[in-house]
Order: C-alpha cells, then structure tokens, then sequence
C-alpha cells in the first residue's frame, strides 16, 4: 500500500447483523492460526458481552424524542457490535483502548481477541439445524499505509479479513463494493448499509461485522392456529396476528423483574428466544429499570421446564443506528475525536472514528413445519398460559454460553418499517403461578377485553373505564367460561394478580374490596 494519507482521516466502524428468526457458518477465515481459548473463558467474556448488551439497550431507549411512538420497536446486535470495535480496538492504543475495553471487557480477565475469536467459532459451527454467519471485514484505503505487524495480529485471529479499496479516487465504487459484501455475508437482507455520502475522500478505513441467522422453532406454531388478537401497545389497543403453542418450555417467573419468562428453543436446542413479559400491561419501563445482568442471570437460573401455553405476536423489526452518541454515554469517547490512538494500527497517522453504524432485522413467524392436530386451542387447568398481548422484551442467546446475541423490545408488533435513529407480584409458592389472560370476544372495532356491546375507547393502551364495570363479562381461557367481574376479581385475588384486566374499572374493584 502507499504511504499517502490525510491528516485526521476518518475510520468507520460498520456493525450489523440480519436476522431471521424462526441463524450460514463461514468456514474458518483462511490464515487464521488464533490460540484457542479455554471455554470457560468464552462463558466469561459472554457475561462481559451481556452487560454491554443491556447497558447498551438503556442508552437506546433515550435515543427517542417521543417514547409513545411506534418507532419504540428495538432491535440489536450487541454481539455484532462488540466484535466490530474490538476489532477496532486492536489497532488502538492508550486511552482509547482502555476506553473500548472498559466498557465491554471491564469484568473479563484473559486474551481479549483470542477469546472472540474463540467464540465467533463456537457460535459458528457447522450444523443442519440452522444457518448462522459471522464475517468481520476491514476495508483500507489503497493508499493508506498500515503497519505490517497490524496486519499480521488482525491474520493471526480473525483470518484474512482486509481488502482494499479505493476512497480516495473510487468513493463511489467503494461504496457500492462494501455494500455487495454485506449483502451477500447477509443473504440479500442488508443490500444498502452504506447509503450515498456516508463514505468520502477522507475515509481511510471501514471495519465491518456482520451476523446472519436463521433457524426454525424448535416446536414450530401451527399456522392454522395464528389469529388476530388485540395487543395493548403504547400507543392503543391493535388487532395482530397471534400465533399459539403449547409445548414444554423453561418458564420462569421473576419478583425482581416483575416479569414472566419463557424460553423457546430454536432446531438444535443451541441458540433460544428468552421472552421477558411483564406482569402489568404497563410494566415494561419497571423492568427495563430493574434489568441488570444478575437480575437476568438469576432470573434464568430460576427457571424450570413446564408445560406452558404461549400466545406469541408475529413481527418484523428493522432498524438502523448510528450509535456514536450512544457509545460516547458509556465511556468510548476518545476514539471520535482528535484524541484517538491509532498508533498500533497505522504510526503517527492523524486518523479518527466518523461513524458506527449497526443495523439489524428480525422477523419473527411460525418457522418451519406446521404443527399437526386439531385446530381448536383447548386450554389445560393449572398450566402455565402466557399471553404476549403488551409489551416486552426479546433476547436470542447462545445457551452454552450464555452470550446475548440479539436483544429488542416489541411495543408494536404491526410497525415493520424501515426506521433510522441517529442519536403486584405472584405468591411465592413451589411451582410457577398461572399468568391468567380473558380475551374479547367482540368483534367491533376496536377491540375491548370485556364483553360489551359498544367498543371502548383507548389512549396509550388503557381503555376507558366507560365501557367496562361490574357488569361485563369475561371468558376465562382455563374453562371456557364467562365470568363475571366478582367472579373474576376473586380469581384475580386468589393468584394475587388483581390488577392484570383493565376492564374492571376502579369503581367496581372498590365496590368488591379490591385495590383500585
């Protein structure tokens, strides 16, 4: 390479991933000669991963000028994102590598890199069940000089990642090459992450990671028991489509969390969705508040097979971050400003980081093969029925490992849209409490939980206490039986959960010595 550059050049740092989620393995990158590192130590450094991941979440939720939007829906890879700027991290020195391996690695003692490597291997082997890819990729200037050595450690670890490309004469061509990279390392999921502009004479380098998913359920829904359901968003009551399964899952219910938690497998049992639902419809800013890594790790250890009825939303997220701000919040700052230290990477070269990108995609279906058996849902006494009907949060995981790979939030099942962002508890007993749920049988719209002849009216999901009282009647899943609201309040008492119908207005709880 030449030994031309431009003072204060810019390095990008492109982290994204696809994800279908109903996961294609590269083969090891050719060159790579990496240590393995012991696999106690990739556990480890996944609970460094999974802190950043939910620090990481928090700093989103603030990326958003209106919380009652639709444009909440999050999605992520914190995974994908650690990889790239560890990545980066190696031709850094100084503060700005203590500042990038403070806020991922702070707990983690050990060969950063090699343990990375390690567990990009694991999380990527070769297997029928699924298809997962993991690619890094650094893209130099051809007419940037890089130290041999770099070079040489970035082969040694992570194989022959580097390809030139011209930024300095080819902008555009560059850009356009970049982008059928990711596209294919992406299965045509991503095919524009470098929009017009992003890239300029000035950029020197662009690091990518990219992560592919795509594996079926374990125990697929049945498509002919997908429904419309009512969903209790932020923003109003929506009518989506639900999908039903019963099945044996890890459920788990948490009093810290204020939460259910369910585990669905996908095909090979290697990878999962762990599904965290609130007790309260309105309780996901609590749990969002109280979620730490313990809190999650206890939560999880907590859990137990059972034979559970879940009612889980179809939905696709698609979502693009640029994510310096976010990561300024955390501590990383030195590296976007003249303060970077780019020494290891390229000398006394003036370099610094412009951008880090991530996108991500999910889509959440059936998956697979219809389940056979009748088409009618008849739900068992004293099983575990969870209901997906507000908002929540989603993680995929790694489960021998422990490693968040993908984490979001649904609080609009119906809101699929291309979206950019710049910057009262159960009892304690032996076995888990039934989390009871009373759908509508109204067909008017919209929706209403409470048999009533006119809809209610509902604002940022609480429906109007006009249209529900002691009068209305409710179905319970467990019998198939209407209830009343006295009824249905002494249920709700028993299994301490009175609160979980909005229909029952406050009067109607007082009048029956219920907490308003």
């Amino acid at each position: 390479m030449g030994k031309y550059f431009k003072c204060l050049q810019h390095v990008h740092v492109m982290a994204l991933l696809v994800l279908l989620a109903n996961i294609e393995r590269s083969v090891s990158e050719p060159g790579k000669t990496v240590q393995a590192a012991p696999g106690n130590k990739t556990e480890e450094f996944g609970q460094s991963i999974n802190k950043f991941s939910i620090e990481l979440y928090k700093t989103l939720l603030s990326s958003y000028p209106d919380t009652s939007s639709d444009t909440d829906n999050i999605f992520f890879s914190p995974l994908s994102i650690a990889a790239a700027l560890i990545v980066t991290s190696f031709g850094t020195s100084g503060n700005s590598t203590a500042q990038i391996r403070k806020v991922l690695t702070d707990d983690f003692v050990g060969d950063v890199h090699a343990t990375l490597a390690r567990l990009l291997d694991d999380l990527a082997e070769d297997n029928e069940d699924y298809k997962l890819t993991i690619a890094n990729g650094l893209f130099p200037d051809e007419q940037f000089t890089i130290l041999l050595r770099y070079m040489r450690q970035v082969e040694n670890y992570y194989g022959r990642i580097l390809k030139e490309v011209g930024f300095s004469n080819k902008t555009e061509n560059a850009r356009k090459f970049i982008n059928l990279w990711v596209a294919k390392k992406t299965n045509n999921r991503i095919t524009d992450l470098l929009a017009p502009g992003t890239i300029s004479r000035d950029t020197v380098m662009v690091i990518v990671n990219t992560i592919y998913f795509n594996a079926p359920w374990a125990t697929p829904f049945n498509k002919e028991l997908t429904s419309k359901s009512t969903f209790f968003g932020l923003d109003g009551v929506k009518l989506v489509d639900t999908m039903y399964n019963k099945s044996t899952f890890q459920y788990g219910a948490s009093n810290t969390l204020q939460s259910d938690l369910v585990e669905l497998n996908y095909q090979g049992e290697e990878f999962s969705m762990l599904i965290l639902l609130p007790w309260h419809y309105n309780g996901l800013s609590k749990l969002e508040s109280s979620l730490t890594v313990d809190n999650l790790n206890a939560a999880i250890e907590a859990m137990d097979e059972w034979i559970v009825h879940i009612w889980l939303p179809k939905f696709t997220i698609r979502r693009k971050y640029s994510l310096i701000d976010n990561l300024k919040k955390l501590g990383i700052k030195d590296i976007f400003t003249g303060r970077a230290d780019f020494s290891a990477m390229c000398g006394d070269c003036g370099v610094m980081v412009s951008e880090v990108a991530h996108e991500a995609v999910v889509d959440v279906n059936e998956g697979g093969t219809e389940a056979s058996g009748a088409t009618s849902v008849i739900i068992d006494r004293n099983l575990p029925a969870i209901r997906v009907d507000h908002p929540f949060i989603f993680l995929i995981r790694h489960k021998a490992t422990g490693t968040i790979m993908f984490m979001g939030r649904v609080t609009d099942p119906t809101t699929s849209a291309d979206t950019t962002l710049t910057n009262d508890s159960p009892p304690k007993t032996t076995s888990p409490p039934i989390t009871t749920t009373y759908k509508s049988l109204s067909t008017t719209s919209p929706p209403t939980t409470c048999l009533s002849k006119k809809p209610c009216r509902v604002k940022k999901g609480v429906l109007n206490k006009s249209c529900c009282g002691c009068k209305m009647k409710f179905i319970d899943p467990q019998t198939n039986k209407t209830m009343a609201a006295r009824n249905l309040l002494k249920k709700y008492k028993r299994l301490g959960i009175c609160d979980k119908e909005p229909c029952i207005s406050k009067q109607c709880r007082k009048k029956f010595g219920e907490k308003p």
